[in-house]
């Protein structure tokens, strides 16, 4: 009966953390993907202000806020005129011509985008945000930041692992608390099953310490110490 009850008592954990664990989980990686994303605009739109002088006077930006950047964040800073050419590439050689990647055309037309997608000369998936370098209503340039999905969804292994890790602190510790439980349950349950055994074999001697339980073993236990005594 003991293991019966710790059985059940993980089992209604198990159930616990499974109903309650895997939607925070799920919660949670939706809400990093729109963090970063959120992040990733905001980032872009600051470079952007950076650059927008130089863009707008066609002087060649100081590439140096966006190498600091790229260390700070791992994500790759691109910076292109009104043309679509790059001015500054983190991850690459500049004056190469950008104005084909849909992201970086859309921006150049004054809208922001931002999604994934796969990068055929890295071999990675990307996330992605281009954002418009404008003044005025006129468009001079654009700014692209990308980082690698996998360093996103490295933060979200991170997290499923955490919740893991808690799932299994939890298990044991019901598993612990619900075995001292359980003893305690069944402990006066065994001293009934001895006594009878012990009666049935012709051994009526009774005792007047009282079985510790609930009320209903401690009524069975006067039931079978008086019928013993008769």
């Amino acid at each position: 009966m003991t293991r019966r009850l710790l059985v059940s008592y993980l089992t209604i954990t198990v159930i616990v953390l499974l109903v309650l664990g895997i939607p925070l989980g799920v919660f949670y990686s939706q809400r990093e993907r729109e963090r970063i994303a959120a992040d990733l605009e905001h980032d872009a739109n600051v470079i952007a202000s950076v650059y927008e002088d130089d863009l707008e006077a066609g002087r060649v930006p100081d590439p140096r806020p966006a190498a600091e950047y790229e260390n700070r964040t791992g994500a790759r800073v691109v910076v292109v005129d009104d043309a679509g050419s790059s001015q500054i590439d983190t991850g690459d050689v500049t004056n190469r011509d950008f104005s084909t990647r849909p992201e970086v055309a859309a921006a150049l037309d004054g809208t922001r985008t931002t999604g994934s997608r796969s990068s055929e000369t890295l071999g990675v998936d990307l996330f992605y945000v281009a954002v418009p370098v404008a003044s005025g209503g006129t468009v001079h340039g654009a700014v692209r930041l990308t980082l690698d999905i996998g360093d996103v969804d490295q933060r979200i292994r991170q997290f499923w692992w955490a919740l893991g890790g808690v799932a299994i602190v939890v298990l044991a510790a019901v598993g612990l608390i619900g075995w001292v439980i359980a003893r305690s349950v069944t402990r006066p349950l065994r001293a009934l099953t001895d006594d009878a055994r012990r009666f049935s074999s012709g051994d009526l001697a009774t005792s007047d310490h009282r079985l510790e339980g609930p009320p209903e073993i401690q009524e069975l236990d006067d039931t079978m110490v008086s019928m013993a005594r008769r």
